[in-house]
């Protein structure tokens, strides 16, 4: 299940200065990312880039690395249940820690 960046705007609408804050514009683009799962047939690779390409559009900052591993993490598609299990053991677990497991446990 991949998702269109054309579509997401294009469901977004156009921003119109008039009428709303572009703070509340940008609120509609950081719910695409926290509801954001992986899809049945999506790689986790694939699902990481859709996930950055949505995060680029919110303003993490230095919340960034955690709230990818935390999509990452809760939005695994079912197929990669122990993997998510195994992480729950992890103490101090990383984005990056997390992205090469699943693409290792994808792989089996």
């Amino acid at each position: 299940m991949s998702v269109n960046m054309a579509a997401i705007i294009g469901n977004l609408g156009p921003f119109d200065e008039k009428s709303e804050k572009f703070s509340d514009y940008a609120d509609r683009f950081e719910a695409y990312f926290w509801t954001a799962s992986q899809g049945e047939s999506e790689s986790v690779s694939e699902f990481v880039v859709r996930l950055k390409k949505l995060a680029s559009t919110c303003s993490f900052a230095e919340f960034l690395s955690k709230a990818l591993r935390d999509r990452l993490v809760s939005e695994l598609h079912s197929k990669m249940s122990k993997t998510q299990c195994h992480f729950l053991s992890i103490r101090d677990l990383t984005f990056a820690v997390a992205h090469d497991k699943c693409v290792a446990d994808e792989m089996v």
